[in-house]
């Protein structure tokens, strides 16, 4: 093999590689967040010692949409389970905590909601919205430090 072949080789492999990594985020990005099964969704109501997010979304919605990716990347660091208000199952968890808005967020632990923050003193133990902030703070984001500067997540 030439010294010119090994050099398009290596070239033609990482433009392979980058396509493949291209696809894979991108798949990560547009795929729909996935509504979590009932019994899931069932047992981290009842009480579970470990700290959940719960998501509660509606199919269509272009405020979920909007924060999709930051949602699946905190579900990476921190269980997560998704509430779909269109499922006649998860309706129920709507009416239970009160939740009008979509996309809104609480913690769950041993079936209670826990404080998210406090506002003005008071405790605040759900948030419906798609400030990047709030919902980095709610999945325990940080954000990552690279070489040229903040990555902004």
């Amino acid at each position: 093999m030439t010294k010119y072949q090994k050099k398009t080789l290596v070239v033609f492999v990482g433009l392979l590689l980058m396509l493949g990594f291209s696809a894979v985020s991108f798949n990560f990005v547009t795929q729909e967040m996935k509504t979590s099964s009932p019994s899931a969704i069932g047992r981290v109501v009842q009480g579970t010692d470990k700290a959940t997010v719960v998501v509660f979304k509606r199919h269509g919605c272009p405020d979920c949409r909007s924060v999709q990716t930051l949602v699946k990347m905190g579900a990476f660091s921190q269980k997560t389970v998704f509430v779909e208000a269109t499922s006649k199952d998860d309706q129920q968890y709507f009416k239970r905590f009160g939740v009008r808005h979509t996309p809104t967020f609480m913690i769950l632990k041993q079936g209670q909601p826990q404080i998210l923050w406090r506002d003005h003193g008071r405790p605040v133990r759900m948030y419906s919205g798609t400030d990047r902030k709030k919902i980095k703070k709610i999945f325990g984001i940080r954000p990552t430090v690279i070489a040229a500067g903040w990555l902004h997540v």
